[in-house]
């Protein structure tokens, strides 16, 4: 279903609640720079050129090198999926080697998640959910409903879950069938959602004024309170058990049970806020069966990407020097990130975890 003009859609209403939430050169075969054959970064940013073209003795190794900022990653067991600042969506191999552009169009895909067979992905300025092939070929509308920009989406094995703003006053969690069809709202919440995620039976979410995480059945119905108080949380991941989550305005990575308690703060950040105004030096955020991963940078613009075991314990840095590290994805063996553009382009990187 398209939206025309300035016309709303209508949604159908399933158990609607409104609650307050109380320079670098390429490694590897990457066609774009052929003469930079297996180069490696070094912590400090110097490209090197020693054999490894597959993150050899823990350095990070340069899969891409974009013109156009990347925004958003995800991962599958044979390629990293990208979308850019311009609208295009495009794969690598996992080893590196020459990317496929998947779509390029009016739409600007945001927030990518995958399944199987596609790549799921919400337009804002379309306001439309759409789906493109793996393989390639014609992208999907899977529904509209004036997506949210930017945050978040996530997928079940039935549906595709998203957020939609508007109006200043309310924020919807919706989802659709993944073939398509009418959106559904799951819930109304007088806040501003900067986090999604979902286990088999809830939706979880970040509700950035009141500083709380709630769940909510992902039929929809009651809520319930995780955790509040927090200052701007935002990016969040479930386990069987917990919730993480970056709160402290951007400056802390933090954990609390999913059955509700006190959190607790697994890493602080590193970095030196840009100013007071700013949102914090931490940036992404994902997890595994073992650890916390993060991107994170301040005044210096020059960050890190780290990790934290699930529980707590010590900090590992597993790539420093990285100019503005953002976008973040791990597979069962590498953490992958973006950093900003410099002069010399945008990279895509990986590193042994």
């Amino acid at each position: 279903m398209r939206l025309v003009g300035k016309m709303r859609v209508l949604l159908v209403l399933v158990a609607i609640t409104q609650v307050s939430c109380g320079g670098r050169a390429l490694g590897g075969d990457n066609s774009t720079d052929s003469s930079a054959d297996s180069a490696v970064v070094s912590d400090d940013g110097a490209v090197g050129n020693d054999g490894c073209t597959v993150g050899c003795s823990g350095e990070p190794v340069l899969l891409a090198n974009e013109p156009y900022q990347v925004w958003f990653l995800a991962v599958d067991s044979t390629h990293v999926y990208w979308s850019t600042r311009v609208g295009e969506l495009k794969k690598v191999p996992l080893a590196g080697g020459t990317s496929t552009l998947l779509y390029n169009g009016e739409l600007r895909p945001e927030g990518i998640v995958l399944d199987s067979t596609h790549v799921y992905w919400v337009d804002p300025s379309g306001g439309v959910v759409m789906k493109s092939p793996k393989v390639g070929g014609a992208a999907i509308e899977v529904a509209s409903g004036y997506p949210q920009f930017e945050f978040p989406i996530a997928l079940d094995t039935t549906h595709v879950y998203w957020i939609q703003n508007p109006s200043s006053d309310s924020d919807f969690l919706l989802r659709a069938p993944l073939d398509g069809g009418v959106p559904t709202v799951v819930l109304e919440v007088a806040d501003s959602i900067l986090g999604l995620a979902i286990d088999a039976t809830h939706a979880y979410l970040i509700c950035r004024y009141s500083g709380s995480v709630i769940k909510v059945p992902l039929d929809g119905g009651a809520t319930e309170e995780i955790v509040s108080g927090d200052i701007n949380p935002f990016l969040l991941a479930v386990d069987s058990s917990r919730a993480y989550w970056i709160g402290g305005n951007g400056s802390v990575v933090k954990s609390a049970p999913l059955s509700g308690g006190a959190s607790i703060v697994l890493a602080e950040s590193a970095f030196t806020n840009l100013d007071s105004s700013s949102w914090g030096t931490l940036h992404r955020l994902v997890i595994d069966d073992t650890h916390v991963y993060w991107t994170g940078y301040g005044v210096a613009l020059v960050g890190a990407v780290s990790k934290v075991p699930l529980d707590g314990g010590s900090t590992t840095v597993l790539a420093t020097g990285e100019y503005r590290p953002y976008a973040l994805a791990v597979d069962s063996t590498h953490v992958y990130w973006t950093n900003r553009c410099t002069d010399g382009g945008c990279y895509l990187m990986k590193v042994p975890k």
